[in-house]
Formats: structure tokens, C-alpha cells, sequence
């Protein structure tokens, strides 16, 4: 009987050696390459770091606090690509979760994150002149060329303010734009034009003095007097917009002409005539363009030359006379 109870002993001893201890211990995990704070956009590539005492059987990856990717691989480096442009633009919450054999599980540390996301919007210029443009009024004024675009990057689903110019320096009327644009989750592409209540005046003096003056419109609704001087050079000058009535007149004024004192189209025996760039927009973008040759004729008429460049566009504000009255808006 006593030989009997130390064979069982020994067995009973035996029998809890050779049972193992059940893995109690959990995985170490941690995302490695992203900061608390962070500003992020399109596809990012989150790394995360998981060891475990045994081996660990999965790391899942969690955008608040849904699960969003699973790496089943036993290496310590697991890589997520976390598309950022599937939501809106926000804050973000992001951890990892790592599972061993045992099923041991631990998360990292929860980091939140910006994600903020572009739409491109394209403006092109079609008008025949240089064209500045601010969003939401902040920072330098930045320029556009005619038949060039600019390349605007502005956060999705959200909405900012478009303001232009043409030169506010030059004679004639200041042509404006001011427009908000609402972005959705798509890129935009408008078109800047001016439509015909206004038409851009060129011109050329080949006489035998210059022009000391210019008056526009004289008598009309939108009377303006260019007082920039158009040298006798045979170079081309732009003397700004003008309102478009079919009796607009022009008045080039040369007081020390010895022949005569002043070219003209007085809008009645001679109109002027407007032309347009594109021939497939003939409701905007008009021009005249001059040429002021030497003529033995006292008040002679004047030839308009040709003219084949892009074309441009936008209406008119208000009926004002001042410096102020083109307004212009933006087309899809």
C-alpha cells in the first residue's frame, strides 16, 4: 500500500510538469510613422511595429474606431494603405490592434490625426489682357494670361471667394470678377470672358504728333476721357474697356497737330466696329483696334485693322461711368 501511494505521487508530480503554462502575455504594438497632430491627404502608408513573446497571428488597422485593414502575416512590420480621400476632410482617430496564437490581444496608442484633401479648380483666362485674382481676399494678387489658366487647389466640400481685375491702373473700366465657388468632391474648370455691353479699345498713332487725349463714348451712357498720351512710334497701345453701344464714338485729340485737331469715330457716319476673336462667341470678347495714319482729309475717318487673337468674357455691374462698372463672373 505505502509503495502504491509513492508511485502515485510521482505521477501526480510528473503529470504538472509536462503541462505547459498558457501564454497570458500579449503583443506590443505601436504605429511608427505617424505623429499626433498630422496633416494628411490622398493614400498614406501607416506602419505598424507588432512583437509578441510567441508570434502574432494578426494587426488590424482602425480609422474611428472602425476596422478598415487586416495584415494576417507573422512579420513584426505590418504596412496599411489608408485612402484618405474616401472621407470627408477632418479630424481623424487611428490605432492598431495586434492578436497572437493565443489570442492575446493588445492596441496601440490612439493618435488623431487632419486629413484635409484638394479638388483642383482650373480658371483659363479668355480675356485679351493680363488678369489678376486673389482667393478669399488673402494674400498676393497672383495673374493669369489671356488663353493661359491658373491651377487652383482648394479644399473639397468646402466653398472660397474668387475676386479678379483687369489693371486698375489703365484708362477706361476696371473689368472685376467676384464669385464664390463651390467645390464638391470633384475637380472644376471655369472660363473668365466679358460679354459685349463692353469692348477693349487699341490703338496705333502713325500721324505727326502724338495724341494728347482720348475721350470714349462722349455724350453716351459710360463717357470716360483716357488722358494717357499715344505716342506718334507706330506702337500698338490698349486704352482699356469701354461700354459697347451701337453708336459708341471715339475722339483722339492731337492739339498740336498743324493739320488737325482731332481723329474720330463719331459712332454715326462712322461706327465702330467690333470685332471678336472667336468667331463661335460673338456675344463676348469684343475689341476695335486703330490705326491713326497721316491724313491730308481734316477730321478723317479711320481704318480698323484686323485682329486673330483667343477671345475672353463677363457682364456688365451697373450702369456707373466710373472706373468701376465691368463686373465679372465665371462660366463652367
Amino acid at each position: 500500500m505505502k509503495k502504491l501511494t509513492i508511485l502515485l505521487g510521482l505521477f501526480i508530480v510528473f503529470s504538472c510538469e509536462d503541462k505547459p503554462e498558457p501564454d497570458k502575455t500579449p503583443p506590443v504594438v505601436m504605429i511608427t510613422n505617424i505623429q499626433a497632430g498630422a496633416e494628411l491627404s490622398d493614400v498614406v502608408n501607416v506602419t505598424v511595429d507588432a512583437t509578441d513573446d510567441d508570434e502574432v497571428a494578426r494587426v488590424e488597422f482602425f480609422v474611428n474606431g472602425v476596422l478598415s485593414a487586416t495584415s494576417e502575416s507573422s512579420e513584426a512590420i505590418h504596412t496599411f494603405n489608408w485612402d484618405t480621400d474616401v472621407g470627408d476632410n477632418g479630424s481623424y482617430q487611428i490605432y492598431a490592434k495586434a492578436t497572437d496564437k493565443s489570442d492575446n490581444s493588445a492596441s496601440s496608442s490612439i493618435i488623431t490625426v487632419n486629413v484635409i484633401n484638394y479638388r483642383l479648380v482650373t480658371v483659363r483666362s479668355t480675356v485679351l489682357v493680363i488678369v489678376g485674382y486673389k482667393i478669399d481676399n488673402e494674400g498676393d494678387w497672383k495673374t493669369i494670361n489671356t488663353g493661359e489658366s491658373a491651377e487652383i487647389e482648394i479644399p473639397k466640400n468646402s466653398s472660397v471667394n474668387f475676386t479678379a481685375t483687369t489693371p486698375t491702373t489703365w484708362c477706361g473700366t476696371a473689368m472685376q470678377w467676384d464669385t464664390d465657388i463651390e467645390v464638391a468632391d470633384e475637380d472644376l474648370t471655369f472660363t473668365l470672358f466679358i460679354n459685349n455691353d463692353y469692348f477693349l479699345l487699341y490703338t496705333k498713332n502713325n500721324d505727326k504728333v502724338p495724341v494728347d487725349y482720348t475721350m470714349v463714348n462722349k455724350d453716351l451712357t459710360g463717357a470716360l476721357t483716357c488722358y494717357t498720351d499715344i505716342p506718334n512710334d507706330n506702337v500698338e497701345y490698349i486704352l482699356g474697356f469701354y461700354r459697347a453701344h451701337t453708336n459708341s464714338n471715339i475722339w483722339w485729340y492731337m492739339d498740336n497737330h498743324p493739320d488737325y485737331q482731332y481723329w474720330y469715330v463719331d459712332g454715326d457716319t462712322y461706327t465702330v466696329d467690333y470685332k471678336v476673336p472667336d468667331a463661335s462667341h460673338t456675344d463676348r470678347n469684343l475689341y476695335a483696334k486703330y490705326n491713326l495714319q497721316v491724313s491730308t482729309e481734316v477730321n478723317d475717318g479711320i481704318g480698323v485693322e484686323s485682329y486673330g487673337d483667343g477671345y475672353m468674357g463677363i457682364p456688365s455691374r451697373d450702369e456707373k461711368d466710373t472706373a468701376q462698372g465691368g463686373y465679372g463672373k465665371i462660366e463652367k
